[in-house]
């Protein structure tokens, strides 16, 4: 009985590097997608508001508006922050991976050493595009709930 090989078939390896330049290419291009739109509710939002404030005068009374102005604002610095993360992180992998892989030609670390501190910069640097990404997001939330709450209790005159 033939036992079956440890390497699996060319198609195989063929096939998952296919797939996965496909799948990466999506998430790449979901990602600036995401922020582009970050990027442009934020400072659509915070534009609105601005001449909402400039148009009503009763609006800048309400604390409300002025606390949606500076959470819209938040949230475009981080979306911005977003964008410089990552592009940094960028920077950094392949500086990490450059460096490395020249070590690695120099015979001054194996193969499988390379590869677990790529993984291990990944781990790192990883972590802060979502936490800025969803706290872009979430500030446009909390803007959107305190422009409709100063909205809403506008005197009827100033509507």
């Amino acid at each position: 009985m033939n036992s079956p090989s440890p390497f699996p078939p060319r198609f195989a390896v063929d096939y998952n590097d296919q797939r996965w330049r496909q799948l990466n290419a999506l998430i790449i291009s979901h990602s600036e997608g995401a922020l582009n739109y970050l990027l442009a509710v934020n400072g659509g939002a915070l534009a609105g508001m601005l001449a909402f404030i400039g148009a009503v005068a009763e609006i800048r009374q309400s604390s409300a508006a002025l606390a949606a102005l500076t959470i819209f604002t938040t949230g475009l610095v981080l979306a911005g922050v977003c964008r410089a993360n990552a592009l940094e992180t960028m920077k950094a992998l392949q500086a990490g991976w450059m460096s490395d892989f020249r070590s690695y030609l120099s015979q001054q670390i194996t193969w499988d050493e390379l590869v677990r501190r790529d993984e291990e910069r990944v781990k790192v640097k990883e972590r802060w595009g979502p936490i800025l990404g969803y706290g872009s997001f979430v500030m446009f939330i909390l803007g959107l709930g305190l422009a409709t709450h100063a909205l809403l209790h506008l005197p009827v005159k100033a509507i």
